[in-house]
């Protein structure tokens, strides 16, 4: 049950980074938010999470898998902005948003906060480039998990202000934060 997300949590990550990768505005607000609420002389810390808006509504349009143009307004436009306004909940109580499924079948790997945790680490420490330009291929391979038909690939530089913070365990390095 606890790998159960691990597959999803990258996915959906990768995604996100794609469509980011592809529309420079929204790179631009989400590390803007970044540098407003963490400042580049600190590191990303999960108690900062409530306080990303911007890069909450990023992963959630990145989940947003219905294309009814009757219930979203440009439907096939990456627009995190239309997440910012309004509750969004994953209960299965507002049919035009289900990521996660409803009921008794609700996905039990809701895995959110790891998501925004890894988007707004990965954004928040590096620069991010594709050797391939502006233009990556966004198409999906369809399976279990869903995925992008050929794996993103970029090239990172280091974007904060003092290189020791690169030395300091996060949850993903810190090997010893689950032992007792």
């Amino acid at each position: 049950m606890m790998l159960g997300g691990t597959d999803t949590t990258f996915n959906t990550a990768e995604f996100a980074f794609a469509e980011t990768m592809t529309k420079s505005a929204v790179m631009g607000k989400a590390k803007q938010e970044l540098d407003d609420v963490v400042g580049k002389g600190n590191i990303v810390q999960e108690t900062y999470i409530s306080k990303l808006p911007y890069l909450q509504a990023v992963m959630k349009e990145t989940l947003r898998l219905h294309l009814d143009p009757s219930n979203w307004e440009d439907p096939l436009d990456f627009d995190p902005d239309r997440f910012l306004h309004g509750k969004w909940d994953y209960s299965g109580r507002d049919f035009n948003y289900l990521p996660f499924g409803s009921g008794r079948r609700v996905c039990a790997g809701t895995a959110e906060r790891m998501v925004v945790y890894t988007l707004a680490t990965l954004l928040h420490s590096f620069d991010w480039k594709s050797p391939q330009g502006d233009e990556l291929d966004l198409s999906e391979k369809f399976g279990i998990v869903m995925k992008k038909k050929i794996p993103l690939v970029l090239i990172l530089t280091p974007r904060l202000s003092d290189p020791a913070l690169y030395e300091q365990p996060t949850i993903f390095q810190d090997v010893n934060a689950f032992d007792d």
